[in-house]
């Protein structure tokens, strides 16, 4: 009897307040079991299905890789410029100021036409300006060492 009386009050205030008109169902604390035999069962149903799913799944992926993605290879080289070691084996201190401010000299001159119309004879590339597109030349900071990055689609010329 609490309950109906609590449930009445409830309606008569919800229709005195229109904006809260909604009342929630009270929610029902059952657990939800799964039955596993019934999902093998599905699954056995639909094997065939979902095995030739999978395969012509595969296959796409397998030939669309092949056929449509164009295989790229990547070469690395380092070139470290070393300072000037004395007869007594102390490193020069002038020698390792002059190589930081050479890092870049040497990152201009890798990259100009003389050094790279050579490389591109002696590879086979058509031209200096499609050898500038597939080479990058980085330094590391505050490193005498410079970085040669080459990415083309041919695995022996990069």
């Amino acid at each position: 009897m609490a309950s109906y009386r609590r449930n009445s009050l409830r309606r008569s205030q919800v229709s005195a307040n229109p904006i809260n008109s909604y009342i929630p169902p009270e929610e029902d604390n059952d657990e939800i079991t799964i039955d596993l035999g019934e999902v093998w069962r599905a699954l056995k149903k639909h094997i065939a299905l979902l095995t030739l799913l999978t395969v012509i799944g595969g296959l796409v992926g397998g030939l669309g890789t092949k056929f449509l993605i164009k295989p790229t290879y990547a070469s690395s080289a380092s070139i470290f410029l070393t300072p000037m070691v004395s007869d007594a084996g102390y490193v020069d201190v002038n020698s390792m100021n002059s190589n930081e401010k050479l890092v870049n000299n040497v990152m201009t001159l890798i990259v100009q036409n003389n050094i790279l119309s050579q490389v591109a004879r002696e590879t086979g590339v058509g031209s200096v300006e499609e050898l500038k597109k597939e080479i990058s030349v980085t330094n590391t900071p505050n490193t005498t060492m410079v970085t040669l990055n080459v990415v083309t689609e041919d695995a022996k010329l990069s």
